[in-house]
């Protein structure tokens, strides 16, 4: 994976020539000094003098996505240095288009286990355990996140409203699974 800046935004470009967005930059113009796991440093050149500054960045996705563009790997390679990225880079700084894409080479388990640590809408959520015919997950998922809502004081009355019929339509979308 290749990273580079534009006058706004850091992104990286991967092997088959797709490139992602990885975070804006605090101030335009600033360039790419160097990058550790979890924080990239940008130079900015201002008033003569050159200033360092450092960001939080995931780079989980990126590193990922690059090896999903190496044809090379055969599955099980893949399956392993995904998951040893997993285990070294924060998983809380991904997309959901980052697990679908995870889903849509053949690793839905783990889509789905980081998808659990993170706080995704409840729809998008829910296909990845329903996708795979694990229907008791979906439902764990569903009353975990209930029962947030529910001892989120601070949750207006129409949230929770909204959510409740969220809720429902997941029940039922649950219940067609089960049918199948």
């Amino acid at each position: 994976v290749v990273l580079f800046t534009t006058p706004t935004h850091l992104y990286y470009l991967t092997m088959n020539g797709r490139t992602g967005r990885i975070c804006s930059l605090d101030r335009p113009g600033q360039q790419l000094v160097t990058v550790v796991n979890d924080r990239a440093f940008f130079a900015l050149r201002e008033g003569g003098e050159v200033h360092i500054h450092s960001r939080p960045i995931g780079l989980l996705e990126a590193l990922v996505d690059g090896l999903l563009s190496i044809p090379m790997f055969d599955e099980a390679e893949l399956k392993l240095r995904i998951s040893v990225l997993v285990s070294r880079f924060d998983c809380l700084r991904v997309s959901y288009s980052f697990l679908h894409n995870l889903q849509k080479h053949g690793l839905s388990d783990l889509a789905l286990a980081i998808g659990e640590m993170l706080a995704f809408p409840q729809p998008a959520l829910l296909s990845l355990p329903l996708d795979l015919k694990k229907h008791q997950r979906a439902y764990r998922i569903l009353v975990k996140r209930e029962v947030q809502m529910l001892s989120n004081a601070k949750a207006s009355a129409q949230r929770l409203r909204r959510y409740h019929e969220q809720l429902k339509a997941n029940c039922r979308t649950l219940q067609r699974y089960g049918e199948e």
